[in-house]
């Protein structure tokens, strides 16, 4: 009867042990897309304050079930597979890419942060809290190491990238496709208007700065880009883009005026930037180069992209008045990295190297605008490659054809 007894006792406990196993590991997988949701809620809370502009947030994956869609144009909604965490898509509302585009970044961590003090105040003697603990731990540290495989990269590689601004060399728009085309799928089957049109936007503006115009985006009407003044800045700003390349640079002024009408004072300041070095950009290409001279001049002591932007229209500037001492001037004050539109850079080193070639060895300039052009041919997708070869021409080492 002892043995039938201890037999029986010993199943019991097994039995109850491999239970409570079992329950243990659903409860912990249940906090898998939990951490994953406050981690994304993080990124969502850091959006605004750091320039960004959240498209849409969501818990869950795959085809929404239940959605709302806020006055901004933000989509909210919960996926059909609820327990397979969340995800947040926010985009940069202006071009000047700064120390507070890492406050968005780090959102998500500082939510993680705030996790770990709530479940280091519970008792040490509950069977759960520990491994949550470690896994919250775990989840951050992985988002803290600055990795970039392919096209994603983590947390940390962002914070790092725009807290050591100017440093690290920041890829022009076309070198994006691939990911934006992916975050496009992703936002056109959450119906996500304002993810939609931003994706498309930039997919429009990486055409325009490889050579390529007939992208059907810059005929149709999107009102969603009202949205918010910073965002309509952004629209305006590719569709003067696209005129100067069709050869209107009136249009691209008229744009320019349009943005101005609609939103005036509650245009923000770095849009107001971008703004700028448009009307400078139309003006140079009118060769009214006192009027581009004016607008440049609304950017005195404007450092980071936009200054080295408008570096660059100094120098087309002193190349349209065939000034020599202001073409060397402008020449050494040129920093190639980061740049809106590095091909019109690489374009005006060699027309500068041209301009001086009787008072100085135009070869470094050759060489800088050669190693320019490889670096943005090496980005290019291979659709891309013929149209931007045509663009830069000789500064790619080109020679022209004969007639």
């Amino acid at each position: 009867m002892l043995h039938v007894y201890l037999t029986s006792t010993l199943n019991r406990t097994v039995y109850v042990e491999n239970t409570m196993g079992l329950f243990a590991l659903l409860w912990l997988l249940l906090w898998v897309p939990v951490v994953i949701v406050i981690h994304e809620a993080g990124h969502a809370v850091a959006a605004y304050p750091a320039g960004f502009f959240l498209t849409s947030f969501g818990v869950g994956h795959g085809r929404p079930l239940i959605s709302h869609r806020g006055n901004n144009g933000s989509l909210f909604y919960i996926g059909r597979w609820v327990f397979a965490g969340g995800a947040c898509v926010a985009v940069p509302r202006d071009l000047e890419r700064g120390p507070r585009a890492a406050i968005y970044h780090g959102g998500g961590i500082a939510a993680q942060l705030v996790l770990a003090g709530l479940l280091a105040l519970l008792p040490d003697d509950l069977w759960w809290v520990d491994p949550v603990r470690r896994f919250n731990l775990l989840v951050m540290l992985w988002n803290l190491l600055p990795w970039r495989l392919g096209g994603r990269t983590s947390d940390g590689h962002q914070l790092l990238t725009n807290l050591l601004r100017g440093r690290l060399f920041e890829q022009p728009v076309f070198a994006g496709r691939a990911a934006l085309r992916r975050l496009l799928r992703f936002e056109e089957d959450l119906h996500s208007p304002v993810g939609t049109w931003y994706c498309q936007l930039l997919l429009a503006w990486a055409d325009v700065m490889t050579g390529q115009t007939d992208n059907d985006f810059f005929l149709r009407d999107h009102p969603v880009s009202v949205l918010d003044p910073a965002l309509d800045a952004l629209q305006q700003h590719v569709m003067c883009e696209w005129h100067r390349a069709c050869g209107r640079p009136l249009a691209a002024l008229q744009a320019i005026e349009q943005l101005q009408r609609a939103h005036g004072a509650a245009l923000p300041m770095a849009s107001a930037d971008l703004i700028a070095l448009d009307e400078a950009r139309a003006y140079v290409d009118l060769g009214e180069t006192q009027r581009a001279r004016a607008a440049l001049s609304r950017l005195a002591g404007v450092s980071g992209r936009f200054g080295d932007e408008a570096r660059i229209i100094t120098l087309q500037i002193a190349l349209t008045e065939d000034t020599p001492d202001q073409i060397a001037a402008a020449t050494e004050r040129i920093f190639t990295r980061g740049l809106l539109d590095p091909p019109a850079a690489a374009i005006a080193l060699w027309d500068a190297a041209d301009a001086l070639a009787d008072r100085q060895d135009p070869e470094p300039l050759r060489k800088q605008a050669r190693a320019l052009s490889a670096r943005l041919l090496a980005f290019a997708e291979p659709t891309d490659r013929a149209p931007l070869l045509r663009r830069i021409g000789p500064a790619a080492g080109l020679k022209p054809s004969p007639l």
